[in-house]
């Protein structure tokens, strides 16, 4: 499957498969400055790091860096854990307007093409004969093989499509959208599953020194 076409279940899918056998070591903690690992044990495959310090949180591994910023906690782990509290989905895009560094979003050519074609539909004085053009799947499909080259080249494309159709003010339908990226998916994934591991770690520390 695309990586661009996955849902964000699919990203969770793939996600839950590349780290089953991953381990957590805590490499550095004093306070909230700590440096944590997690690879497999026999494979640097999906390997990455977390690093803490006061107010930023930093990931580096096989699916990019970023670093991520809250200028009112000073440990920024309670930040990530108190927004998915509820078990609601993450908020990528309040994560990612914490965002200091890392490419998190994408052209999302899917739901572009869904509005060009919506707006067509929906355009009574269009009229295909009058064009190249014999239905509304083959303006669809030739918009899709547009996106697939890129952003631009897909409002490149539709630009000349709409002034071949003498549709007006269609820029005020069709409208530049993104989608959060693969990678930045996978890794808030990776955040939330780290914060878990160490804070099983920590809690059965603590209970031990109960005991």
């Amino acid at each position: 499957m695309n990586r661009d076409s996955m849902t964000i279940s699919d990203i969770k899918e793939h996600f839950d498969i590349d780290v089953a056998n991953h381990i957590m070591k805590i490499v550095h903690q004093n306070g909230v400055y700590r440096t944590i690992e997690c690879r497999q044990i026999s494979s640097v495959n999906y390997s990455f790091t977390i690093v803490t310090t006061p107010r930023y949180l930093a990931y580096f591994g096989d699916m990019g860096s970023y670093v991520f910023s809250r200028n009112t906690a000073i440990d920024v782990l309670g930040f990530f854990r108190n927004t998915t509290r509820t078990g609601e989905e993450i908020p990528y895009g309040y994560w990612a307007e914490k965002l200091e560094a890392g490419d998190y979003k994408q052209f999302d050519a899917q739901t572009a093409v869904a509005q060009a074609v919506t707006m067509l539909e929906q355009e009574e004085s269009l009229n295909l004969a009058a064009c190249d053009y014999s239905s509304l799947d083959e303006i669809k499909e030739l918009l899709e093989g547009a996106a697939e080259d890129g952003e631009n080249e897909y409002f490149a494309a539709l630009s000349d499509l709409v002034d071949e159709l003498e549709v007006d003010d269609w820029y005020e339908h069709c409208q530049r959208v993104y989608k959060p990226t693969y990678h930045y998916i996978w890794c808030c994934y990776a955040i939330l599953w780290t914060i878990a591991q160490y804070d099983s770690t920590e809690n059965k520390e603590q209970q031990n020194e109960q005991v």
